[in-house]
């Protein structure tokens, strides 16, 4: 789902994508949905790599992947924090006052 197509007060994480990265041994097939492109399918089933060895080495480590994840449940958590309507149709103005309302 693309950040302009989710509806107001959707997460732009997907619950199920933070929820696979709790188990330590999770492998790319198990990352595939019905309705996914049919290429990225095929990639997903070749993958032979952990996701979350994967996410714990772009991330320098298993504990800043958990601050990570920590501060990504925060802000999915958070409705002030929300866009009100995808910022790709917002102003320059209406992006400004957007930014400054979450501070």
């Amino acid at each position: 789902m693309t950040p302009s197509a989710a509806p107001k007060g959707t997460p732009l994480i997907r619950e199920e994508a933070v929820c696979s990265l709790q188990k330590k041994d999770i492998n790319m097939a198990n990352c595939i949905e019905p309705g996914d492109n049919p290429d990225l399918t095929e990639e997903r089933r070749k993958a032979t790599f952990s996701v979350r060895s994967m996410s714990e080495f772009i991330f320098n480590g298993e504990d800043k992947l958990a601050k990570r994840m920590e501060i990504a449940a925060y802000v999915d958590a958070t409705q002030d924090l929300h866009d009100p309507r995808p910022v790709e149709f917002m102003s320059r103005v209406e992006r400004h006052d957007n930014s400054t309302r979450k501070v």
